[in-house]
C-alpha cells in the first residue's frame, strides 16, 4: 500500500515536468490545475483506451466505493502487506476494555467490533457480527494453514452460530477481545480447536 500522500505527490511531480505541463495556478483556491485525463494515462503507463482493468497494479481511478470484504469463497488482494496487515491495524487497539456489543474503542469493543474496526481502517468493510463475519472471505482448512490476519472462529452450541472470533497473528497466537472485564490482548489461541477459519485478504 502506497503511503497516504505519497503516490499523489509522485504523479504531480511527474504531470509538472516536460512539455503540455499545465500551468500553476494562484490566487484564491490555488491547487493543482486540471490535468487532462490522456496526460494522467501516459504518466501511470496507461495507454489509449485504457479500463480500470488495464491501470498499473495497486492504481485506479477514485470511484467514490467503498471497498468491500471478498465475497464467500474468495479472499481479496491487499498488496505486498497482505493479512500482515490486519494484524497491524488490529494492534492499535491493545488495551482497549471488552464491551458487549461494543464496536467503539472510546468506549470499548467486543469481538466481533475489534475485527470490523480494523477492517474498516483498512478501507474493506465487513459485517458487524461474528455470525456474518464467519461467512466471508476464503476457508482455510485448519490452524497449521493459517496465515496472520487470518480470522478464527468458535461456535456455540447452536449449528452455524460463531461466538468468538480472533485475528491469528502466528506462532499459535490471537489478537482478540476476550471477555468482560478483560482487554483487548494477543492470547495463545484457545485449547478447543477453531471451527472456523477464514482468510478475507490474502
Amino acid at each position: 500500500m502506497t503511503p497516504q500522500g505519497g503516490f499523489q505527490d509522485v504523479l504531480a511531480a511527474a504531470l509538472d515536468e516536460g512539455p503540455g505541463a499545465p500551468p500553476p495556478r494562484t490566487g484564491p483556491g490555488s491547487g493543482p490545475a486540471a490535468v487532462p485525463l490522456a496526460r494522467m494515462l501516459a504518466v501511470l503507463g496507461a495507454g489509449a483506451g485504457a479500463t480500470p482493468s488495464s491501470w498499473p497494479s495497486g492504481i485506479a481511478p477514485s470511484s467514490g466505493v467503498v471497498p468491500t470484504a471478498a465475497a464467500p469463497g474468495s479472499a481479496a488482494e491487499a498488496g505486498p502487506a497482505g493479512g500482515a496487515a490486519v494484524v497491524d491495524a488490529a494492534s492499535r487497539y491493545l488495551g482497549i476494555p471488552y464491551r458487549w456489543g461494543g464496536s467503539d474503542p472510546a468506549t470499548g469493543l467486543d469481538c466481533s467490533g475489534l475485527v470490523q474496526r480494523a477492517f474498516d481502517d483498512l478501507g474493506v468493510t465487513v459485517p458487524r457480527t461474528s455470525v456474518e463475519q464467519s461467512k466471508v472471505g476464503a476457508p482455510v482448512a485448519s490452524l497449521a494453514d493459517a496465515r496472520p490476519g487470518d480470522l478464527i472462529f468458535w461456535a456455540s452450541s447452536r449449528p452455524g452460530q460463531a461466538n468468538h472470533i480472533g485475528i491469528y497473528v502466528g506462532d499459535g497466537k490471537m489478537l482478540h477481545a476476550p471477555q468482560t472485564g478483560d482487554v483487548v490482548k494477543i492470547a495463545p489461541v484457545r485449547t478447543a480447536a477453531p471451527t472456523t477459519i477464514r482468510r478475507v485478504i490474502a
